[in-house]
C-alpha cells in the first residue's frame, strides 16, 4: 500500500473553531453532536434504535443490481432492522471536488464495520439534485504543471439559472467543454478509460444530475453504495407525508434552531444557520421555467416569493394534496426529509456540515425521528509521483506546505542559501524599528500636538520602509525565479491557493493515471474511527 502520514486536522488551513473543538474535546462533541467518541461501539449504538424505512421501495427502484455488491446492498436493505449510513453532495461536474468521493468511501467503510457486526446496513449517497447553485456544480479546477491552476466551466443555457440541477440538460455546447477537458488530461495509462467515462456519462441530452449519478455509480458500484436522487422519486406522496403537520411544527422548529444558535454562540462558536423568521424553509418548483422559488411564512400562512401562489394554514392540507411534488425542502429541512425516508443511523459529513447538523438535531423529535449520529468524513491530500519527486528535489516535506506560503518559501530559500541579502535587510529593518520605537518613547511626556506629530511622522516612515521591504522581497524572488516556480507548482498541486486539495482539485486527472484502482487505493487508507487528515503518497 502507498505510504501514509496522518496529521491533526485542527492544524490544517481553514479549520474552523467548531471543528477544532469537536475533534479535541469530547465534552463539546457530546454537547453538540450527541456522542463523546467515534469508535466501533458508538457506531453499533447508533444502529440500535428502530427506525422506519419509508424510502425502501424507491431506493430499490433507483438502484438496479447491475453489480454484485449493489445486489448485496439491496438485500441487506430489505432485511428487518436495516439501517442506512448516509451522506450526500451536490451533483458536481465530473464528480465535483475530491471530498465528494471521500464521503462515499467513509460510508462504505462504516457499512462494512456494521455488517461484520451482524447489522444489515446499506450505504446511501443522496444526490442534492434539487439545488439550484449551477455556478458551483458546473465548474472544475485542475492543476496542470507548466500552466498552473485551470478552471473549466461546463456551459449551460441561460434559462438554466435558478432551476434544480436535475432539470438542467446538457446540450451540444458541452462538446467544446469535453474537448478542453481531454486536451488537459495527462498522457497516461488510463487516459482512454477516463475520457471514455466522461463521454459515456456526460453526453448531450442527459440531465446534469443524471450524468453525475452515472459517473459516481461507475466508481462506487464495487463498494455497494446506492445512489438516491430525490428529483427522480415519486415525490407527491413522500413530501405530502413529511410536510403534513408542518404548519403546526414550524414555530417550534424556529424556536429550537434559535436556541441551538444561542448555545453555539455562548460556547464561542459561529452558528451555520442564521434564522430568517419570515422564511418557510421550503422552496417551490414553479411551473414557469421550473424556477426554484423561495417560500415564505408571513402571519401563519405560506406564500411563494414573486408569485400569487400560496395559502393560509387552513388550506395547507389541500395544497399538499394537489401540489406536494413541487415542494422542495431547503438546507434546514432536507436532512430531516432524508431521515424521514431512510433509517439513518449515521450521517457522514464535512466540518461545515457537522456544525450545521449540530444546530438542527433538536428538530428530530418534532417528526418522531431518532437523530442520526454525526460522523466526520475521510479527509486526505493525495501526493502523486510528480509532486513527490518535486518535493524531494526541493528538499521539502509535503506537510510543510500546510504552513503559510511565504513562511515556507522563505525557509526554502534560506535552506538553499538564497536569502542572505534579504535576511541582512530584515535585520537592519528590525534595528530601525527598535530605534524609532525608542525615539517615540522619549517623546511620550511632550504636549499632545508633539505626540500626535510623532505618531504621524513615524507612521509615514514605517509605511515607506514597508514599501521598501516589498521591493527588496520582490528582488529576492526575482533572483530565485526558477526555484520559486518549482515551489509554486508543488504548492498548487497540494495546497491550491492555500486551500485543502480535497476542496479544490477535481480527481479526473488522477483517475486518468491510476484508473479505477485509485478508488481501491483510497479505500485502503480510510479509517472511519480516526478523524486525522491523511497524506497519501500514490505510486504508479
Amino acid at each position: 500500500m502507498a505510504d501514509i502520514l496522518r496529521l491533526d486536522p485542527t492544524e490544517l488551513p481553514g479549520c474552523s473553531p467548531f471543528f477544532r473543538d469537536i475533534i479535541r474535546r469530547p465534552d463539546v462533541r457530546q454537547a453538540f453532536l450527541g456522542l463523546a467518541r467515534w469508535d466501533g461501539a458508538a457506531l453499533r449504538e447508533a444502529a440500535a434504535p428502530a427506525r422506519l424505512f419509508r424510502g425502501l421501495d424507491e431506493l430499490i427502484r433507483q438502484n438496479q443490481p447491475t453489480h454484485p455488491a449493489v445486489a448485496e446492498a439491496l438485500a441487506h436493505a430489505s432485511r428487518p432492522g436495516a439501517v442506512c449510513i448516509l451522506t450526500g453532495q451536490q451533483a458536481g461536474a465530473l464528480g465535483g471536488p475530491p471530498y465528494t468521493l471521500y464521503k462515499a468511501l467513509t460510508v462504505a467503510a462504516m457499512v462494512g464495520e456494521l455488517r461484520r457486526s451482524g447489522v444489515p446496513a446499506v450505504g446511501v449517497f443522496w444526490i442534492a439534485s434539487e439545488d439550484h447553485d449551477l455556478r458551483e456544480v458546473s465548474a472544475i479546477t485542475w492543476m496542470v504543471p507548466g500552466r498552473g491552476l485551470q478552471r473549466l466551466t461546463l456551459p449551460t443555457a441561460p434559462a438554466a439559472d435558478l432551476r434544480p440541477v436535475a432539470d438542467v440538460v446538457l446540450d451540444a455546447a458541452a462538446a467544446s467543454f469535453w474537448q478542453e477537458v481531454l486536451e488537459l488530461l495527462p498522457r497516461s495509462t488510463h487516459r482512454d478509460w477516463a475520457s471514455g467515462l466522461v463521454a459515456e456519462c456526460y453526453r448531450p441530452g442527459r440531465g446534469l444530475a443524471e450524468a453525475f449519478r452515472d459517473f459516481m455509480a461507475r466508481l462506487l458500484a464495487p463498494l455497494g453504495l446506492c445512489l438516491f436522487d430525490p428529483m427522480a422519486m415519486e415525490r407527491q406522496g413522500a413530501l405530502a407525508g413529511f410536510l403534513a403537520r408542518y404548519p403546526e411544527l414550524r414555530a417550534e422548529a424556529v424556536r429550537r434552531v434559535t436556541d441551538r444558535q444561542t448555545a453555539l454562540e455562548a460556547a464561542g462558536h459561529e452558528p451555520q444557520i442564521r434564522i430568517q423568521p419570515q422564511r418557510a424553509f421550503l422552496f417551490y418548483l414553479h411551473p414557469e421555467a421550473g424556477r426554484r422559488r423561495v417560500m415564505e411564512a408571513p402571519g401563519g400562512g405560506f406564500t411563494v416569493d414573486g408569485t400569487s401562489v400560496g395559502c393560509d394554514v387552513a388550506g395547507w392540507s389541500g395544497w399538499l394534496r394537489q401540489d406536494a411534488a413541487r415542494f422542495s425542502p431547503d438546507a434546514l429541512l432536507r436532512p430531516l426529509f432524508q431521515d424521514w425516508l431512510f433509517p439513518t443511523a449515521v450521517y457522514v459529513g464535512g466540518p461545515a456540515e457537522l456544525a450545521y447538523h449540530a444546530q438542527i438535531r433538536s428538530l428530530y423529535p418534532l417528526w418522531d425521528l431518532t437523530p442520526p449520529q454525526l460522523w466526520p468524513r475521510f479527509s486526505a491530500t493525495l501526493i502523486p509521483p510528480g509532486a513527490s519527486r518535486r518535493a524531494r528535489q526541493l528538499g521539502l516535506e509535503p506537510r510543510a506546505l500546510f504552513n503559510p506560503r511565504e513562511e515556507t518559501l522563505t525557509r526554502l530559500l534560506a535552506a538553499h542559501g538564497r536569502v542572505d541579502r534579504l535576511e541582512a535587510f530584515l535585520a537592519r529593518r528590525g534595528e530601525l524599528t527598535g530605534a524609532l520605537d525608542r525615539l517615540a518613547g522619549s517623546l511620550l511626556d511632550y504636549p499632545e500636538d508633539v505626540t500626535r506629530s510623532t505618531a504621524s511622522t513615524l507612521g509615514k516612515i514605517n509605511g515607506l520602509v514597508d514599501k521598501l521591504e516589498e521591493r527588496v522581497r520582490r528582488q529576492a524572488k526575482a533572483d530565485n525565479e526558477e526555484l520559486i516556480r518549482r515551489f509554486d507548482t508543488l504548492h498548487q498541486e497540494l495546497v491550491p491557493n492555500g486551500n485543502l486539495q480535497e476542496r479544490t482539485l477535481n480527481l479526473l486527472p488522477l483517475l486518468s493515471v491510476f484508473g479505477p484502482g485509485l478508488v481501491d487505493r483510497l479505500m485502503q487508507a480510510v479509517d472511519p474511527f480516526d478523524p486525522r487528515h491523511v497524506m497519501l503518497w500514490l505510486e504508479e
